[in-house]
């Protein structure tokens, strides 16, 4: 049987066949030679995630190949090894960086989240979530919206997902806290944390009567004091500071109290960036060096307290060295 094209141009002019034969060598020209730059691409990707030649993804400021090369970029998502899917969103986000066109950092956004639903690496699954936030409102369409919504929704990292939405005020259905009982707080207290970092006044709230009525138990410390510090929140570290600084301690005596006073230093120290010092974990300090430490920034704490700032994404990390051998120390009354 002949193929059908040359019965179709049987009943052509001659023209009329010329113009089709002339169509169908381009089409085939265009075809092998996206064909050989696709084949091109995937070879680069192979050699910039296997190889991890450094220098190694300079094709992608070529911005014509960026659409193939996020094509290609499926094949290593789904790789059996995390290292390896890593590498290829990380990629991903070159070229984010490197394109001017929406409809390709849209995919870019689009294919993170979805990995933040399907991924088999819960490692990996939060990684990703926390590059998001480097993401441009505008690029978020449709379809990344309602994977944010599902996420929130249904995935125990919901908190993650809630402070990008509130960050970047995307139109996302957000939890409603405004009816709470205390018991419904604590029964929540990931939605709760995460709504008092995005600035939402009723967590805000939620999260300083805590702090203030809330027993200083196993509890406090284990589950809702690290929730408290991912808050970020001024008004909160300052009740957690007046916490610090309280010498009400009679009824539960003083070892004890020095010890919450530890525990709640060594939770809000690190994002405090006036700071001048490392806070040094217990276990690599002796007991004299444990309430030098302590006595230092429970000091530090109170002659600061109208003045310190947080650290936040957009915050410098500031070097700091050890208090032990400073002068600060030596020349500090204990």
């Amino acid at each position: 049987m002949k193929p059908v094209i040359f019965l179709i141009m049987r009943y052509l002019t001659k023209q009329q066949a010329l113009r089709v034969s002339f169509a169908l060598c381009i089409l085939c020209l265009s075809s092998t030679f996206l064909q050989s730059q696709n084949n091109g691409v995937y070879k680069k990707l192979y050699y910039s995630i296997y190889l991890s030649n450094s220098n190694s993804t300079d094709f992608l400021k070529n911005k014509n190949i960026h659409k193939a090369t996020l094509k290609s970029l499926h094949n290593f998502y789904e790789d059996k090894q995390a290292v390896t899917r890593s590498k290829a969103y990380g990629i991903a986000r070159n070229i984010y960086n490197y394109s001017e066109k929406s409809e390709i950092k849209e995919r870019v956004i689009e294919d993170h989240l979805k990995a933040c639903i399907n991924d088999r690496s819960p490692s990996l699954r939060f990684q990703l979530s926390n590059h998001l936030i480097q993401f441009d409102k505008k690029y978020f369409n449709q379809e990344s919206l309602a994977l944010i919504q599902k996420l929130i929704e249904e995935d125990p990292n919901q908190k993650q997902y809630i402070v990008i939405a509130g960050y970047k005020d995307l139109d996302i259905n957000l939890p409603n806290i405004s009816e709470f009982t205390d018991k419904q707080v604590l029964e929540s207290w990931t939605i709760v944390q995460a709504m008092a970092r995005i600035g939402n006044d009723k967590a805000i709230d939620f999260c300083r009567k805590i702090v203030k009525e809330h027993p200083l138990d196993i509890k406090f410390f284990d589950v809702l004091l690290p929730g408290l510090v991912f808050t970020n929140d001024r008004e909160i570290f300052d009740a957690i500071i007046d916490e610090i600084i309280n010498d009400d301690f009679e009824l539960i005596g003083q070892r004890l109290k020095d010890y919450q006073r530890y525990f709640m230093l060594k939770s809000i120290i690190p994002l405090i960036y006036e700071y001048p010092y490392q806070f040094v974990d217990e276990s690599q300090l002796t007991t004299d060096e444990f309430y030098q430490q302590l006595h230092f920034a429970v000091d530090w704490v109170q002659k600061n307290r109208a003045s310190y700032t947080l650290i936040d994404v957009e915050s410098p990390m500031k070097e700091k060295s050890s208090l032990y051998g400073s002068k600060e120390l030596s020349a500090f009354d204990f």
